[in-house]
């Protein structure tokens, strides 16, 4: 049982094509449009409320729009209607973030939220991508 040249190679070519195949799929993961958010809340409107938005992908992305709104807990929450609680209204943020890098959104004074009783959403809107819509309270 030997083997030729030709068979030699081809088994080579096999695995050396299957290894960068590999690593071509690892790169593609890695690049991946991921985003993360969290928040602080606190019951002062002198210190406010923060969200952050972070961009856990490789490549800088445009954030275009924001809205954060809320629905009250419970079990017929489903079916409630969406409070808006901040939008930039008639404007584009047009924020850059930056790979690996976070956005952070202060709301004090007038802007200051109740986020007692409810569930606190904010609706991604991101340049050439879909929208995006995370729960930000757990």
């Amino acid at each position: 049982m030997s083997i030729n040249l030709s068979e030699w190679l081809s088994l080579w070519g096999a695995l050396f094509s299957t290894v960068l195949a590999f690593l071509k799929i690892k790169e593609e993961y890695n690049n991946w449009f991921r985003i993360g958010t969290s928040y602080v809340f606190c019951d002062d409107d002198k210190y406010g409320n923060d969200i952050s938005i972070q961009n856990l992908s490789n490549t800088p992305v445009l954030l275009d729009y924001m809205v954060v709104y809320s629905i009250p807990k419970g079990f017929f929450s489903f079916f409630s209607s969406k409070d808006e609680i901040w939008s930039p209204e008639d404007e584009i943020l047009n924020d850059r973030i930056e790979p690996q890098a976070a956005k952070i959104y202060h709301f004090v004074n007038f802007e200051h939220f109740d986020w007692k009783n409810k569930k606190i959403y904010v609706r991604l809107n991101f340049a050439g991508k879909k929208v995006i819509v995370k729960r930000i309270n757990k």
